[in-house]
């Protein structure tokens, strides 16, 4: 296992914010990437994070950071969870996700086999 955890947050305002603090707060985690699609709430996010790499769409960041991130917050609006937690989960990346996880019970199921397949750990 690796010494530190090295944090992507995706949605850091409101609840992303909120979450983020709390992630970022343990002693072993790192906050590498900030993305969110408000410029505002980026910035102010950036302010607290001065150290991470700024993007405003999760696919871009996880092609550019691939080797870079270890764990994925999603804390998007809701109809971004599933498309954003199962992009993470495709580069191997472990998620912690806002509720709810899915619209359906299909994506949710989609989200298992991608967890299983890639061997990450998830939290919703």
């Amino acid at each position: 296992a690796p010494e530190r955890i090295r944090l992507a947050s995706v949605g850091v305002g409101g609840m992303g914010a909120a979450d983020l603090g709390s992630l970022s707060s343990h002693a072993k985690l790192d906050v590498v990437a900030l993305c969110d699609v408000d410029s505002q709430r980026l910035q102010d996010a950036a302010k607290r994070h001065p150290e991470a790499k700024l993007f405003s769409d999760f696919r871009v960041m996880l092609k550019e950071l691939h080797d870079e991130i270890d764990a994925v917050q999603v804390s998007t609006p809701d109809h971004t969870h599933a498309a954003a937690a199962m992009t993470a989960m495709n580069h191997g990346k472990h998620v912690y996700c806002q509720k709810p996880l899915t619209h359906d019970v299909y994506e949710a199921r989609q989200l298992r086999l991608a967890a299983a397949k890639s061997g990450v750990v998830t939290q919703m």
